[in-house]
């Protein structure tokens, strides 16, 4: 076998991977046979390494790669930003929230007005819903400041005259 000669193309097509079975066989023999044919390999090998980096090397877009980290960076960046959006909204809905709750559960002290006549004389007062009432001599009415949705209610002692004002016809 000392009369087999390797060229060194074949050596680059060895450690590339693209040779048949056969071929790889006979290299690897060829290598095997003296200490000059695996320096010689060897050498070959650091080449093939060596061209293969510089390929990659000059493949590698070095802007378009900075820039896509740039944007990786400048995303985590709006989510972090985000998630800190959402934990001030969540910190200032809950106070929100628990006042609307508040305001809806207070119930407000009911105020009301008094009328009198006084006796031999008759007054009239218009009430908050627009009705009218004239109370005769020596009465007394009773009426909220501001009446209900569901209810007008008035506390009346002696005599009066309503003029109800109508309000459209609920549903019920």
């Amino acid at each position: 076998m000392t009369d087999m000669h390797i060229d060194e193309s074949v050596l680059l097509l060895y450690f590339s991977g693209n040779l048949e079975p056969a071929e790889r066989e006979r290299v690897e023999s060829w290598i095997s046979e003296s200490r000059e044919h695996e320096r010689l390999a060897k050498d070959i090998y650091y080449i093939y390494f060596a061209v293969d980096a510089a390929k990659t090397i000059q493949e590698v877009d070095a802007q378009k790669d900075l820039s896509k980290v740039h944007h990786k960076i400048n995303r985590k960046r709006m989510i972090s930003m985000f998630k800190w959006a959402q934990r001030i909204a969540a910190i200032l809905f809950i106070p929100l929230l628990l006042s609307i709750v508040y305001r809806e559960l207070k119930e407000e002290p009911v105020q009301f007005m008094e009328i009198r006549s006084n006796p031999g004389m008759i007054s009239s007062v218009d009430l908050p819903d627009g009705s009218r009432v004239w109370l005769n001599s020596d009465s007394y009415l009773k009426y909220p400041v501001k009446f209900d949705k569901e209810r007008r209610e008035v506390f009346l002692n002696g005599e009066a005259y309503f003029s109800v004002y109508k309000t459209p016809r609920k549903d019920l």
